[in-house]
């Protein structure tokens, strides 16, 4: 009975700052501005936020990628700040951006291993006398090449932009009604 009633006092206290908390948190998280890439007969897009990082190609220079961060979006002049130069959306032939998390995990893990295997074989050639196999390196070494070649292959997704995909500012942010008194 007595633990009911401490529970008592310390839930109501707790609820209340909960219910304070997530009013908070949805004012801040309701104001979205982003980039958005959208390919044809797609239905999942490509957002990219401020201070995400990604490589771009701009019109007129098609043979030499550049890195950047998006610094701001500003949606009243269709612009991108990256490196505190301005960008219209407009300008972008193509746009790159981390490829798919599990396959670059993948590779990572595969590197890992072959790693490992070579480390711990080594090791125990070297201080239990034992054999180290040239079946043992193999198996490090392909470890290590399938996880380097998956980390290669999935590293970038490109998107060229054209008429089939397109590169768009979205400002979703809610806007809050003021009274003027």
């Amino acid at each position: 009975m007595r633990t009911l009633l401490i529970m008592k006092h310390i839930a109501t206290p707790f609820s209340f700052l909960v219910f304070v908390l997530l009013s908070l948190t949805g004012q801040i998280a309701s104001s979205q501005l982003f980039v958005q890439i959208e390919e044809l007969n797609k239905v999942e897009t490509i957002k990219l936020y401020p201070g995400d990082k990604f490589q771009y190609q701009l019109k007129g220079y098609e043979k030499s990628w550049d890195k950047g961060v998006i610094g701001s979006i500003d949606p009243a002049i269709n612009a991108i700040f990256i490196k505190e130069s301005m960008y219209q959306i407009d300008e972008f032939s193509a746009i790159r951006v981390s490829g798919p998390f599990a396959p670059r995990a993948v590779g990572v893990t595969f590197q890992t291993f072959g790693i490992g295997w070579l480390g711990f074989g080594i090791l125990g050639r070297v201080f239990s006398n034992g054999t180290f196999k040239a079946q043992e390196a193999i198996i490090g070494a392909v470890a290590i090449g399938v996880g380097y070649l998956f980390r290669s292959f999935y590293r970038w997704d490109t998107v060229q932009l054209n008429e089939n995909n397109r590169l768009r500012i979205m400002d979703v942010r809610m806007v809050v009604p003021t009274v003027d008194n």
